[in-house]
């Protein structure tokens, strides 16, 4: 709807994405739920938005960060019993092809129409089946993380912008196999943008947990998996903070967009990592002692 708007009152879409850290799908997402106002002024053809809404929007979720974001593991855990208590619906599972329809709306909310790809989706799923897993509440897909065990070039292309993931050979994919050594991709780890940032950050660690719950399986059972790489970028600062406070390595940055790291999963010293790490070395410790 046009209206007639001082351009002093006004931010670009450009200039409300960086200031939001969002996309443009979670910023169209945002002004329909009514959180954001966008005016298009006479003799625009596109839209604006104005600055008392997304200011106040911005000072909102400041104060989300300042008042919930954890501070301290006795804080976090004080948060996240808070949670649980309203939330006893959550539940973390492996994917099936019939989830990916869900993660593929998803993914087109926070990244856009492009992101969805959801036939590509449910072929590197029949790949393996053991690379998708996702977080439920009552039902609804709220947070999921695809992990792919891939050939080290491939890996490489996608770090350094020579392919997209969805675009990867699925020759590429490998199994996991006990007693062999695998590198594997995180190509996506998404929470929903339309829910208050205290419950992002809490389904963000109940998917991590669930994720380390199951690498813990996957090591008793002789998978060793060696490096894990991961990317992020502006438009995902919680992705970003979580793959830092886990002391992921940079190794690559795609001009002034994505961000590549690298985490050494087996001599890591963080401790979420402790039982995948010990896990591993006593299956290889009783298999050695069988061959000798």
């Amino acid at each position: 709807m046009e209206q007639s708007t001082n351009a002093n009152e006004l931010y670009t879409s450009k200039e409300t994405r960086e200031m939001l850290s969002v996309s443009s799908s979670t910023l169209s997402t945002l002004v329909n739920k009514g959180l954001i106002e966008r005016v298009t002024p006479p003799g625009y053809k596109h839209g604006f938005y104005t600055k008392k809404s997304v200011d106040e929007y911005y000072r909102q979720q400041a104060l989300f960060k300042e008042k919930y974001v954890i501070t301290s593991e006795r804080t976090d855990k004080t948060q996240e019993a808070r949670i649980k208590g309203k939330s006893p619906t959550v539940v973390f599972r492996e994917a099936t092809l019939d989830d990916i329809e869900q993660e593929a709306q998803l993914a087109r909310l926070v990244f856009g129409e492009k992101a969805g790809a959801e036939e590509e989706r449910r072929a590197f799923l029949q790949a393996n089946p053991h690379t998708d897993y996702h977080l439920y509440e009552q039902g609804k897909l709220v947070a999921y993380i695809d992990i792919f065990p891939l050939r080290h070039e491939a890996i490489m292309d996608f770090i350094e912008g020579r392919s997209i993931i969805w675009n990867i050979s699925l020759n590429n994919m490998k199994p996991f196999e006990p007693g062999k050594p695998i590198e594997c991709l995180i190509a996506d780890m998404i929470t929903s943008p339309t829910i208050p940032l205290i419950k992002r950050v809490y389904y963000g660690r109940r998917l991590l947990v669930g994720l380390m719950k199951k690498l813990v399986e996957m090591g008793q059972q002789g998978i060793h998996i060696t490096k894990i790489y991961a990317g992020s970028g502006p438009t995902t600062p919680l992705g970003l903070r979580i793959i830092r406070n886990a002391e992921f390595k940079e190794i690559y940055r795609r001009g002034e967009g994505k961000i590549m790291f690298e985490l050494d999963v087996m001599n890591s010293s963080k401790k979420f990592l402790r039982a995948y790490q010990e896990a591993v070395k006593r299956w290889n410790q009783q298999h050695t002692s069988h061959l000798t």
